[in-house]
């Protein structure tokens, strides 16, 4: 709980911190090489089960 308790006092403090994570996550995107990207079909594996479950889509086997 002292995270929330620091958030609620500090509200400017911890939007500054996230901002900082926000930055450096971009920069890092920026920067990663294509080599290390992940292929388009990594991210429809982790999509498909998540749609599935929810409802979202009727999944029909080709």
């Amino acid at each position: 709980m002292p995270l929330v308790k620091l958030s609620v006092r500090q509200p400017v403090f911890i939007s500054m911190l996230l901002l900082a994570l926000v930055v450096v996550g971009a920069m890092s995107y920026v920067k990663m090489g294509v080599d290390m990207m992940p292929n388009g079909k990594t991210l429809w594996l982790l999509l498909l089960p998540l749609s599935l479950a929810l409802g979202l889509r009727r999944w029909k086997p080709s």
